[in-house]
């Protein structure tokens, strides 16, 4: 087993990883990185790559590439963790990961938002000089066959208001469309809906943020597509959602909704709407990504948790 530094154009383009995927680390480097401070260790067993760890130096810590707060504090990419191509020595790697972090001076290696299914959770668990702290949660929904099996999965008082939203909904003129991400008409009704949803999504949503989504829906991910789901209300943009799916898979990365629309609980029926495309397209999985917001809930799902694994050297 050895360890060898590589740089963001040596990650494959196969991986199945999103946030972890060549472009998207890329991308955020070239945006958001000094070069100086990405640190990208490739595992090579018998001169095979089997596993790609991805670092950025920040004082003198070592994080996840993707990880810097960036834009005054804003975090941007929900899942950190390692690449695995292939199986291979958990323990061995990780002692060369450390060695290699106190050669280039660094006094900790801090982990962000490793889920709880992860194989590096899972190892640092018991691991004496790692402190491990829940960060936050990801709401999914594991998705059945049909609409109605999804329906009877929800408490009956989600179900009996889900039901009467849609009904109200059903009342006017709608409109629910699907576009790649790169479509500057829907792209630009995302950013609108977005800013207008909350002065929290308007200060998030600054000229520099806003390059940065332009290039995330241009850029090419293998085995993941991304785009916008747009519902009009009356002819008018009433709620947006920027996703990216792969075939069992939907990652629901950012959304807006105009709160002039709020009677008709745009933002929600959005969601909502996406479920059944979900189950029709046969995902096994609805992922709202990070954050605690009701509507999750309301739809039925369930948390993913979420930890900061903090190692001492």
């Amino acid at each position: 087993m050895e360890l060898r530094q590589i740089t963001v154009n040596d990650i494959p383009e196969s991986s199945h990883s999103l946030f972890q995927s060549r472009a998207y680390l890329a991308l955020f480097s070239r945006m958001f990185s000094k070069p100086g401070n990405i640190l990208i260790l490739g595992v090579y067993e018998n001169d095979h790559l089997v596993a790609i760890l991805p670092f950025e130096k920040l004082g003198s810590s070592l994080i996840f590439l993707g990880m810097q707060k960036i834009l005054g504090g804003q975090e941007i990419t929900d899942y950190g963790d390692i690449l695995t191509i292939s199986p291979f020595d958990y323990k061995t790697v990780w002692d060369g990961v450390f060695a290699f972090a106190k050669d280039h001076s660094a006094t900790s290696i801090v982990l962000d938002y490793v889920r709880e299914d992860s194989q590096t959770y899972g190892h640092f668990a018991h691991f004496h000089n790692a402190l491990i702290s829940q960060q936050e949660v990801a709401p999914f929904i594991s998705l059945p066959s049909t609409w109605d099996q999804y329906l009877e999965k929800l408490d009956r008082v989600n179900r009996k208001e889900l039901k009467r939203k849609m009904k109200r909904l059903d009342s006017v003129s709608t409109s629910f469309t699907v576009y790649p991400a790169k479509s500057e008409e829907a792209f630009q009704d995302f950013i609108t809906l977005h800013r207008k949803s909350s002065n929290d999504k308007h200060q998030f949503m600054s000229g520099p943020m806003e390059q940065f989504f332009i290039a995330l829906s241009r850029i090419t991910i293998p085995s993941w597509n991304s785009f916008i789901a747009l519902l009009k209300i009356e002819e008018k943009p009433a709620a947006a959602v920027f996703f990216f799916e792969d075939a069992t898979r939907t990652y629901l990365y950012n959304s807006g909704f105009d709160p002039g629309f709020k009677f008709y609980s745009a933002g929600l029926m959005l969601h909502a709407l996406l479920i059944k495309r979900g189950i029709e397209t046969h995902k096994k999985l609805h992922d709202f990504l990070r954050g605690t917001e009701r509507y999750k809930y309301d739809l039925g799902a369930h948390n993913m948790n979420l930890y900061k694994i903090n190692i001492s050297l």
